[in-house]
């Protein structure tokens, strides 16, 4: 069944797929863990679809454009990577977390699905309630489940696609078994790219990111974010996606690809 489940998830067009036991979520907020969703939940299904190099790296569109003065291509390029890289991504998210769901359920398996999470739809919430956050980690959810660890940026880098990939998650009843987490770091750690990319300058200038953290062993695979960002400066700013952009390991594959088109 576990075979089936990610061949469905593929096969709807997610990236990556992955389990995770539904008892790896100890430390959750109150009331969103997934026996929170689910009251006898087994597993977590976590799945990602990668992001388009091209709409990651948006500065690089409407260089010279005869049409587009220069004024307007910044507002231009945000537009095509907020519908390129959020709007589509999430839908298709959606769309697989449905259809895993709904074949669950057919299979006699409680289990639930989420929208995937962005600020335009959850924007009535979270301007009513400060500390608003999605209804479930799906980041936490794709780290448990095998699929990367989290960076400096509180996102979650893979082998594949560094921090260019979005995530969402289905909880069910079911037990499956759960795939290992990952064996080596991915994050750099010191190389801090991602923090000075940052359009909204998110991250806590009182932290000294050089300085390892008490609690925080940078020679582990990190399970939970290293914290170092305001996540309220995060939530009210711009979001430019620099600190995906800046990534050196989602570059990574950018410049695998290059070199693969010139060979």
């Amino acid at each position: 069944m576990k075979d089936e489940i990610k061949r469905i998830a593929l096969m709807e067009g997610a990236s990556k797929v992955g389990i995770a036991s539904a008892g790896s979520f100890a430390g959750a907020p109150k009331g969103h863990a997934p026996a929170d969703f689910i009251p006898d939940a087994k597993s977590v299904i976590s799945f990602g679809v990668e992001l388009l190099d091209a709409a990651v790296e948006r500065d690089r569109l409407f260089l010279n454009s005869q049409m587009i003065p220069e004024e307007l291509r910044i507002p231009v390029q945000e537009y095509i990577y907020n519908t390129v890289a959020y709007s589509m991504v999430n839908t298709r998210l959606d769309q697989i977390g449905l259809s895993i769901a709904l074949f669950l359920e057919k299979q006699g398996y409680s289990s639930m699905c989420f929208p995937a999470t962005y600020d335009e739809q959850y924007e009535p919430f979270m301007s009513n309630i400060p500390n608003f956050q999605a209804p479930f980690s799906h980041r936490h959810a794709a780290v448990r489940a095998g699929l990367g660890e989290f960076g400096l940026s509180n996102l979650v880098l893979t082998p594949e696609y560094g921090p260019r990939i979005r995530f969402n998650s289905v909880i069910t009843s079911m037990q499956l078994e759960p795939d290992p987490i990952i064996k080596e770091k991915l994050c750099i750690r010191g190389c801090t790219l991602c923090m000075k990319a940052c359009a909204s300058c998110a991250y806590n200038s009182s932290i000294n990111i050089l300085t390892p953290k008490e609690n925080l062993n940078w020679n582990e695979i990190w399970l939970d974010p290293p914290s170092v960002t305001d996540k309220h400066v995060c939530n009210s700013g711009r979001c430019a996606g620099g600190c995906v952009r800046a990534c050196p390991v989602g570059s990574k594959r950018t410049h695998r690809r290059q070199k693969k088109e010139k060979s």
